[in-house]
């Protein structure tokens, strides 16, 4: 029963978990033409695939503040004489012409609408420039949404700032289209133009506020010289009816006979001091006629009027003060000697070109899809073999 039993296992084929390598390959081989013509139709795929769909480029650019050496002291002067202004004015508000503030305004303005159409139409991107086109609208809103600005990133760190101050650049602004040369045409001319804009809206922020100053500078001194004549013409009203009391009262002391003054006082000793009490009541009549003359003859020997009436000396330093004022003259011959009144020359930020990515790019997609056929048409080939045995 035994041997019997023994036989029986001998002659039973053992089950076993090894993969013969040979057979796959063979198998393999002989489908070699079927793998071929997989990996062949696959890159045939991808390519017309590629070729139907518009082709992306995928433009980076860096955005950075412009070099210290660009603030020469015609800048600062600038910034000095605007402060200064503002200062002694109330309501003026000049834009400081710093690092930070020319690049916080080119990044305000280079997604702007009004920038981004003029460079779309410098550029030519569209054929068709018809801006009240409904379709030449959504393609112009396509543009703005492409075009996308980044921050660098810092760890949030106490010296963060200073860090950031040091970067080659601040930002990078990322534009995906799908024409290169016309993509790098549109890049520039979006560059020119923020720049352009930046200026035109310092340049009329000046304008506009000296504008305000010389205004509120006209309208201050006419009031000065509306206050002078009122002062004057008070004085001089005031200076006859004083002329008239003092005729009358010399001619009641002539009356009286009263030649001088004649005004009661008591004198009082207290000690080592000595007190003396004018009864002011007393008629003006009584100082005496010669008294009276004198001070008539005086008054209408003024020659300068201006030097008696009341805040007449002090509105005429007031009135001198604004007429002497060189701020703005200094400020209007600043502002056109500087880069500000040059359109070429002025610059708000540095742009400068990174990279340019074609996205997708062909050779990738092909490489994918010779991996992809060969995988695909290896499992076929290896499927059917199986099913066959």
């Amino acid at each position: 029963m035994i041997q019997k039993l023994s036989k029986y296992k001998d002659s039973e084929p053992f089950e076993t978990d090894e993969i013969d390598l040979g057979a796959i390959i063979r198998t393999l081989w002989q489908g070699k033409w079927i793998i071929l013509l997989t990996m062949f139709l696959s890159c045939v795929a991808v390519f017309l695939f590629y070729q139907s769909k518009p082709k992306q480029v995928t433009f980076s650019t860096a955005i950075k503040k412009i070099h210290i050496d660009y603030f020469d002291y015609q800048y600062l002067y600038l910034n000095f004489l605007s402060s200064k202004t503002s200062q002694q004015t109330k309501g003026l508000n000049f834009i400081p012409v710093t690092q930070n503030s020319l690049l916080n305004l080119y990044l305000d303005n280079i997604v702007s609408s009004e920038v981004v159409t003029q460079a779309v139409t410098a550029s030519q991107l569209f054929t068709d420039n018809n801006n009240s086109d409904k379709d030449y609208q959504d393609k112009l809103q396509s543009i703005i949404r492409a075009i996308k600005i980044f921050q660098v990133a810092l760890p949030n760190t106490k010296s963060r700032e200073k860090e950031f101050e040091k970067l080659p650049y601040q930002y990078r602004l990322d534009f995906t289209f799908n024409d290169l040369e016309k993509g790098k045409l549109f890049l520039a001319n979006l560059h020119q133009l923020t720049n352009k804009k930046v200026r035109s809206i310092i340049v009329e922020n000046y304008n506009q506020n000296i504008n305000s100053f010389e205004y509120l500078r006209s309208l201050k001194l006419d009031e000065i010289n509306d206050t002078m004549q009122l002062a004057l013409f008070t004085y001089e009203e005031t200076t006859k009816q004083k002329l008239e009391y003092l005729k009358e009262q010399s001619q009641i002391a002539r009356t009286l006979g009263i030649a001088k003054s004649s005004i009661a006082t008591e004198n009082f000793s207290i000690g080592n001091r000595s007190i003396t009490n004018v009864k002011t009541d007393t008629p003006f009549y009584f100082r005496g006629y010669e008294a009276i003359d004198k001070e008539i003859q005086l008054i209408e020997a003024r020659k300068n009027p201006r030097l008696y009436a009341n805040q007449i000396v002090e509105l005429e330093k007031q009135k001198k003060s604004l007429e002497d004022n060189k701020n703005i003259t200094n400020l209007k011959f600043i502002l056109s000697n500087s880069d500000l009144s040059k359109e070429d020359r002025f610059k708000a930020a540095d742009f400068i070109a990174l990279d340019e990515t074609a996205n997708p790019r062909l050779i990738r997609m092909l490489l994918i899809a010779i991996v992809a056929g060969f995988v695909l048409s290896c499992l076929f080939v290896l499927a059917r073999n199986s099913l066959r045995t």
